[in-house]
């Protein structure tokens, strides 16, 4: 049989350590946040906004949405149309999330991509965020 001693010992570095890990994570997740504002309103936001802009000029009525912690290139016409990116701090490191959102009758259908991954997420590039938007506009602009 374990000693009692040897149980409590080994449990307080279970507990020791788990709070090491917790504190590590919580220090990513800030870091990651505050590198994802920076994107988010300098690279992501100016992007989106042009895209929404030429669906406009096109036929297609988008608008960009920035609830907190996100931008959102969203169709006018149904609220349940749009296509996201986002910081997830659930992941471990956290990631800068790429959500799609589609209506399909009366399912909605939802797509997930990680874009980058903390800590490289303050080096996202225009051209990534373009790419991202076009290879996801498809479904959008189908008549």
């Amino acid at each position: 049989m374990i000693a009692h001693n040897e149980i409590r010992e080994r449990l307080v570095r279970t507990i020791q350590q788990s709070q090491r890990v917790a504190v590590g994570r919580r220090t990513r997740a800030e870091d990651a946040e505050r590198d994802t504002k920076t994107v988010l309103t300098q690279v992501v936001t100016p992007v989106f906004k042009t895209i929404a802009s030429i669906l406009k000029d096109e036929g297609y009525s988008f608008r960009v949405l920035t609830p907190t912690g996100a931008v959102q290139l969203a169709s006018e016409a149904s609220s349940e149309d749009f296509i996201e990116l986002m910081l997830d701090t659930k992941r471990d490191p956290p990631a800068l999330v790429g959500r799609v959102s589609r209506g399909w009758g009366r399912r909605v259908l939802v797509d997930e991509l990680v874009l980058r991954d903390a800590p490289v997420i303050g080096g996202l590039t225009e051209d990534e965020v373009l790419e991202f938007a076009l290879a996801q506009l498809g479904p959008f602009v189908e008549r």
